[in-house]
């Protein structure tokens, strides 16, 4: 049976992306993630999970120099991201490797290292809650081809010296998402609360890690989503213009 897909645009058209109409969708918060500023512009970057490759398409745009690889364990959503990649002409720049995290990277990406890796893992444990019955939308909210820690371990290994791994994680559950980095080296480099609303307690968390390093916790201004139902906050209004 063939898969349903809509073709949504992206900063007004700027960028176009085919997903599963049901299923895993991207939202804002995988166009935060690769829009925030970084410290230092990479020259390779890589997108773990990359799913339809939204964040690794918004990443090849605003570092129009990087090397941009996208890794995806679902052969489907791989082909949707290769898809993707052609249809927006950065074929050039950006490769979608059919990859588990956890395994090493084909020999022909050498000993590739990222001074950025975006990744917007799965927030539950595999038996936590009722699994989706689509494939896409279970392995975005599930840990269902891996445990935090071992996406973690993956993604250490790919990682540059002073690069940052940077990952988006539920406020509610961040001491989790906190503990299991530091059991794999990664220590928070700078922290960002996003609320929906700024009267309402922070709902996610943006977090830079880096393996090791003496430098103290920066914790940045918070994010604030929406100023009123359905009207998006200036700094997201800019995000969605690419213009941040």
């Amino acid at each position: 049976m063939s898969l349903e897909t809509t073709v949504d645009a992206l900063f007004g058209g700027a960028l176009s992306i085919e997903q599963p109409t049901k299923g895993h969708r991207f939202g804002i918060d995988s166009v935060m993630l690769a829009s925030f500023p970084v410290e230092r512009t990479p020259e390779v970057i890589i997108d773990v999970g990359c799913g339809t490759a939204v964040m690794a398409l918004i990443a090849a745009r605003r570092f129009n120099l990087a090397q941009i690889i996208g890794l995806e364990v679902q052969e489907v959503m791989a082909g949707l991201a290769r898809g993707n990649v052609e249809r927006n002409n950065l074929t050039d720049r950006v490769k979608i490797i059919h990859q588990d995290v956890r395994q090493p990277l084909p020999e022909s990406l050498g000993d590739l290292r990222a001074g950025l890796i975006l990744m917007n893992p799965p927030y539950f444990p595999a038996h936590q809650g009722q699994l989706s019955p689509q494939e896409s939308r279970a392995a975005s909210r599930h840990e269902v081809f891996g445990a935090l820690e071992e996406l973690l371990t993956g993604c250490r290994r790919l990682l540059a010296r002073q690069g940052v791994l940077r990952m988006i994680y539920p406020a509610e559950s961040m001491v989790r998402a906190v503990l299991a980095a530091n059991k794999r080296g990664f220590k928070v480099h700078r922290l960002r609360p996003i609320h929906s609303f700024a009267h309402q307690p922070a709902r996610f968390v943006v977090l830079d890690l880096k393996l090791g390093g003496r430098r103290e916790l920066i914790m940045e201004p918070p994010t604030v989503i929406y100023d009123a139902v359905g009207v998006y906050n200036a700094e997201i209004e800019a995000m969605l213009a690419h213009q941040a």
